[in-house]
Parts: structure tokens; sequence; C-alpha cells
């Protein structure tokens, strides 16, 4: 089982600090390809892929996170609970939407949204 604090993200290979929760989202474009033989169920083909992820967190750090438009390596990686990573994989996005929210009394807390433009590929060691 993976549990939510087992799942670590990563910008430009530093931890994006106090992540309170995340989430990853791939989608992929389809084709109907059903020819004129299949006459009860349709076929479909897939074709280009996307990636998104969001993380809600603490802002720990204020003026990075209005960098709209940058572009970051992003590394999704679950740990063991040794801490200890088990799998990770990687790929390039743009930093897509930046909220921050502050109430009196409270931590500050933001959310973030990134938008994949490379493939998200299994992580390697260079």
């Amino acid at each position: 089982m993976i549990y939510g604090k087992d799942l670590k993200i990563f910008a430009d290979g530093v931890a994006i600090a106090a992540a309170k929760s995340c989430e990853i989202s791939m989608s992929v474009d389809t084709h109907e390809v059903a020819t004129p033989s299949d006459v009860d169920w349709r076929r479909y083909k897939a074709e280009r892929s996307e990636w998104t992820v969001s993380v809600s967190t603490l802002v720990t750090e204020f003026y990075t996170r209005f960098n709209l438009g940058q572009t970051v390596t992003l590394t999704m990686a679950v740990c063991d609970a040794n801490g200890m990573t088990v799998d990770r994989m990687s790929g390039t996005a743009y930093l897509q939407k930046s909220e921050i929210s502050a109430q009196l009394g409270n931590l500050v807390q933001g959310s973030f949204s990134f938008q994949g433009t490379s493939t998200l590929t299994p992580y390697e060691e260079e």
C-alpha cells in the first residue's frame, strides 16, 4: 500500500516543502477507429497524452511561488517506510497557476498547478 505521506513532489530536485496534499493527473486523447464491421461497439486508438500536477502546501517562501510560466523539472517519488525512494518519474512542466491565501491567526497556505510540457518518464540516475 502507498500512503499519502509516501508520495513526494520535487521541483528542480528540491522537495516542495510542507506539502499537505497533491494530485497527479494523466490523460490521453482518443480517436475513433471503428470500421463498418464494428456494428455494436466503438473502437478507439490512443493518441497524445498529457499530465498535470497540483500541490497544496503551507507557504514557506513567497517570491518563487509567483513565477508563472517558469519551467521546472518535476519529480514524483514514492518512498518506503524508511524514506528510501522505491519508484519515481520525472518530466518538465510550467508553473501554470499559483494561489496563496492567508487568514489572520493561521499559517499561509498555497495551491500550485503545473502543466507538463514533456514526456513523463521513469526517473533515471545521471
